[in-house]
């Protein structure tokens, strides 16, 4: 609720541009909060913060076009639900 309640909505009224990220359409807003969740979690290895990452991407953009945090929500807890199933080497 941090990066997409808050960081993210603050970072939005900077109006910072739109990129285009493998045909989908990212805010700079999105692309930054997605950055930052990313480096907090790289204590927990490079391989995790590439997940937060890509985590970060959809949840973010879910909360910009629905203006609501609820189906940002939902995906971070099916993606820890996933997270807490998948095998560990």
């Amino acid at each position: 609720m941090i990066f997409r309640g808050l960081i993210q909505s603050v970072v939005e009224r900077w109006r910072m541009i739109t990129f285009s990220v493998f045909g989908a359409s990212l805010s700079g807003a999105v692309i930054f909060t997605a950055a930052l969740f990313g480096i907090i979690h790289l204590g927990a290895g490079l391989a995790v913060a590439t997940g937060a990452i890509v985590l970060a991407l959809v949840a973010g953009e879910l909360r910009r076009r629905s203006g609501s945090l609820l189906p940002a929500v939902i995906v971070h807890a099916l993606f820890n639900v996933g997270d807490a199933f998948w095998p560990r080497t």
